[in-house]
């Protein structure tokens, strides 16, 4: 009797691609997404210590797509037939097309890792300045931001309402600051801004041109 040999399935990934996708940077996030009940759910292709997850034999593979320390904004790359030797030089040229748009790291810290230090930073920062991050859903308001599992280490501060002593030593830290540390924007809210909003601050924007011009004579 001839012993009966079931055919192997065949993968949507070469190994090839597996290698290279695992080589990008461990603080990239890799997902592939696979259509479930008609909809489609992402999973990861490796966890945050680096270790291969991804299920190369699930026939409903759609996409690859990658994110900087788990940001929302995905750069994905959709899979016509399966992920291939002959595929991957177009792999390659796509992801590295957006991966060098990302600051140059040599760390070798997983983003489990980095995550705890961005918060302990926080906590830094905000105990020397001597200020108080305001939460952007805080739970009280917003019961549903209890359940968010992600992490947010952003500081964001409502600058009216320091006191000037507070302001003062917030702006001298802040001209410190060159492109080589973090990434620091200052949003003026104009979109919401009222009538009486608008004008007090012209007021204060006519005051800063005057003693602006004496300075400069």
């Amino acid at each position: 009797m001839f012993p009966f040999f079931k055919k192997k399935p065949k993968t949507w990934i070469d190994q090839s691609v597996i290698d290279y996708l695992m080589g990008i940077n461990s603080l990239f996030v890799i997902y592939y997404s696979v259509r479930v009940n008609g909809q489609s759910t992402l999973f990861k292709f490796r966890d945050e210590q680096g270790r291969f997850l991804a299920d190369i034999y699930d026939t409903r593979v759609q996409d690859v797509s990658i994110g900087f320390q788990d940001n929302t904004m995905l750069y994905t790359y959709h899979i016509h037939k399966r992920l291939d030797a002959d595929e991957l030089p177009r792999i390659k040229e796509y992801f590295d097309s957006k991966i060098r748009n990302y600051p140059f790291t040599q760390s070798r810290l997983d983003i489990k890792q980095l995550t705890e230090i961005q918060g302990q930073f926080k906590q830094q920062l905000e105990d020397t300045l001597r200020v108080q991050s305001v939460q952007l859903f805080p739970p009280e308001l917003f019961p549903l931001a209890k359940y968010d599992t992600s992490v947010d280490n952003d500081i964001r501060i409502y600058v009216n309402h320091l006191s000037e002593q507070q302001r003062e030593r917030f702006t001298r830290f802040l001209n410190r600051l060159d492109c080589g540390c973090i990434l620091v924007e200052v949003t003026i809210h104009l979109n919401h801004a009222t009538e009486e909003e608008i004008v007090a601050t012209q007021t204060e924007l006519d005051m800063f041109e005057m003693v602006d011009e004496e300075e400069e004579y």
